[in-house]
């Protein structure tokens, strides 16, 4: 199978988007490089952190969305998170992601954590002739992506219940397995890889889209603020496991292990957030305020912190970024 966007490896482009410039770099796994983007003053008042971030990290990798101690809580669910997961969806321009899926015709691809079911149905609809599943934990979220794949009339299209540690699915099942945005909510995302590899195919693809910077990476930002953010954050997902996913896949025995490396055009902000990115933090935010709590220390504090943080996007002077990291590797 070939992918289309995988053949020329070591080329570079560069497409304007959401007003800045977006260089796509593909290159093999031990060359990737994080980037790395920092600081300046930016005049607000300090917050206070109650509990050590260090305990609440720990208690946080204790308990999951299953019940389990392989995943962190998924902090952002709300019973409106379908609907911020089809926004989210269009303003990251999914479409963009399709020429990093190698598939081909009647394949089996599989969306796993597919949320709202927005890439599984982008998927059957670009790939008629392929048959297309998606699974995700919280039947909350399937019964959603059913209502939609059937008000779209896509018909390649099922959802399954699933955990990704323990898929519902024979090995060597599918020809390409994807996931985005899913790995940073586990404690153990190498054995999520190894149970991704179970179920595909010998000579199939599974491919990863992960971030790399989510929500730190700010310039100008006070020095005292960036670290608050950054511990905050790091307590609720791993915001750097982008750059984690090939070392584990060679260690996993994935061949020809690659890495496209693009601009995260959700959260990559240059100057001020338009009103549909900034709901979208707002959004997460208000969802994680219990975590929140416990991190910062009361309601006020919380208040705080999610006022300043979005100051910075709406300040006309600053830039946010973080990168996505597509890794791909062959079963």
């Amino acid at each position: 199978m070939e992918a289309e966007g995988w053949g020329a490896l070591g080329s570079e482009e560069v497409m304007a988007t959401v007003g800045v410039n977006r260089s796509s770099h593909y290159e093999d796994a031990a060359d990737a490089a994080a980037p790395n983007i920092f600081s300046h003053e930016f005049q607000q008042n300090t917050l206070r952190f109650a509990p050590p971030i260090a305990a609440l990290k720990k208690r946080s990798r204790g308990v999951a969305c299953d019940g389990t101690a392989q995943s962190r809580p998924y902090v952002i669910h709300s019973d409106e998170e379908c609907q911020r997961l089809e926004l989210q969806a269009r303003l990251a321009n999914i479409e963009g992601h399709l020429r990093h899926l190698p598939v081909a015709r009647n394949d089996r691809v599989l969306d796993v954590g597919c949320g709202s079911g927005s890439m599984a149905r982008l998927l059957a609809r670009s790939f008629p002739q392929a048959e297309v599943v998606g699974v995700d934990l919280r039947e909350q979220y399937l019964d959603f992506a059913k209502a939609r794949a059937s008000a779209e009339e896509i018909h390649n299209l099922t959802f399954r219940c699933g955990d990704v540690f323990a898929l519902p699915f024979a090995d060597a099942s599918f020809d390409v397995v994807w996931t985005k945005y899913l790995l940073q909510w586990l404690n153990e995302p190498k054995s999520a890889l190894a149970e991704l590899k179970r179920v595909t195919k010998p000579g199939g693809f599974v491919v990863s889209c992960d971030y790399v910077g989510f929500g730190t990476e700010h310039c100008p930002i006070a020095p005292e603020f960036e670290r608050q953010i950054r511990e905050v954050i790091a307590a609720l997902v791993d915001c750097n496991i982008g750059r984690k996913v090939a070392p584990f896949m060679i260690a996993l025995g994935f061949q020809d292990v690659r890495v496209a490396m693009e601009t995260d055009t959700l959260f990559t902000v240059i100057g001020s957030i338009d009103a549909e990115r900034r709901l979208n933090w707002e959004k997460q935010l208000q969802a994680a305020r219990p975590q929140l709590v416990q991190l910062v220390g009361s309601e006020t504090d919380v208040d705080r912190l999610i006022a300043r943080f979005l100051a910075h996007y709406d300040d006309p002077a600053t830039s946010s970024f973080t990168a996505l990291y597509f890794t791909r590797g062959r079963v």
